[in-house]
């Protein structure tokens, strides 16, 4: 199984990262991963970014965008 950790990006500020394992993230359009953050952070949702993947839950929550 391999981890992503996730972002939305308006090119000033982000959205903190959430981690998901990619075949979650796979099946899930982009409206259900913004539903995922708080509605006050939807000025940030311009651009979704996405890490590498990774083998474990704990490197892709290091990883640094």
């Amino acid at each position: 199984m391999a981890f992503r950790k996730i972002r939305f990006s308006n090119g000033a500020s982000a959205t903190p990262g959430l981690v998901f394992d990619s075949d979650t993230l796979a099946t899930k359009t982009v409206g259900e991963i913004s539903r995922c953050f708080p509605y006050w952070e939807a000025l940030k949702m311009r651009r979704l970014e996405t890490s590498p993947p990774f083998d474990s839950w704990e490197a892709a929550f290091y990883f640094e965008f």
